[in-house]
């Protein structure tokens, strides 16, 4: 496989040099509906739970904050975590990477593309083409929906999940054994995925692995200056930070077998 492909999560991957462009297909709410809870749109208990015919209705606030840890575990080697965070404001998003090297952040603020290494004092503004990186949906909570909704669900009814109160659904296919579901936990109150589980696309690559991510700390209100390239660092070439780049593409390249 090429190492360089990289289309995860949570990326759901990422903004790495062979990544793939997707979309989530989610729709927005807005923020104030979200904080009132009153959004009829937002429901995802219309079926009852063991109905075969439950559909999630899956969401993403206009602006909010989570941060994300994405957990592949495996029968045969202990669990390999990525934390990171990633906020959103309009149209502007952040993930910030909790790398061994060293903290990366990626930054998309009026249409322009940022990666930020704050360990170094230096940025880079990442052009249309240049270090492969790509705006990509697949690393945001709802990224597994992408991959799922096409699927029918079963409605398991209502369980809590990191301080939250989330609508389980259980996706098989036919052919598949029981304890091979895939979970989609959706968050009652916004419609925004906050656990998803995932079988490996090609299974005997990473067989008995599965890939876990969660969304917890969910807060409605994001600072703005978090969207802002700090001040007093240097700007620099993407080029320049190819090293950051590559560490980046490797922390995430195994999850791309879930994509």
């Amino acid at each position: 496989m090429n190492h360089n492909r990289v289309v995860i999560l949570f990326g759901c991957a990422a903004i790495a040099a062979a990544v793939a462009s997707l979309g989530c297909g989610t729709s927005s709410v807005s923020n104030s509906n979200v904080i009132a809870g009153r959004d009829p749109k937002i429901s995802n208990s219309s079926a009852a739970p063991g109905s075969s015919s439950a559909s999630p209705n899956v969401l993403e606030p206009d602006r909010y904050f989570v941060n994300m840890t994405a957990s592949l575990e495996s029968k045969s080697a202990p669990p390999q975590p990525l934390s990171f965070s990633f906020a959103k404001l309009g149209a502007d998003r952040r993930w910030s990477f909790q790398l061994t090297q060293a903290p990366i952040s990626y930054i998309e603020k009026s249409g322009l593309k940022y990666l930020v290494v704050p360990a170094l004092g230096q940025y880079a503004e990442i052009m249309p083409g240049e270090a492969g990186f790509q705006p990509s949906e697949l690393m945001t909570p709802n990224f597994a929906w992408a991959r799922l909704k096409s699927r029918p669900a079963d409605n398991l009814g209502a369980e809590p999940v990191n301080g939250r109160t989330a609508i389980k659904y259980s996706y098989r296919n036919a052919s598949e054994a029981a304890d091979r579901s895939e979970f989609l936990l959706v968050d009652q109150e916004t419609g925004l995925a906050i656990r998803s589980e995932l079988n490996p696309i090609r299974e005997r690559e990473v067989g008995g692995s599965r890939l876990i991510v969660d969304a917890r700390d969910l807060q409605l209100n994001p600072d703005s200056r978090q969207f802002d390239v700090p001040s007093g660092m240097k700007k620099v070439t993407a080029e320049q930070l190819k090293p950051q780049i590559r560490s980046l593409v490797e922390a995430l390249r195994v999850y791309s077998l879930f994509y």
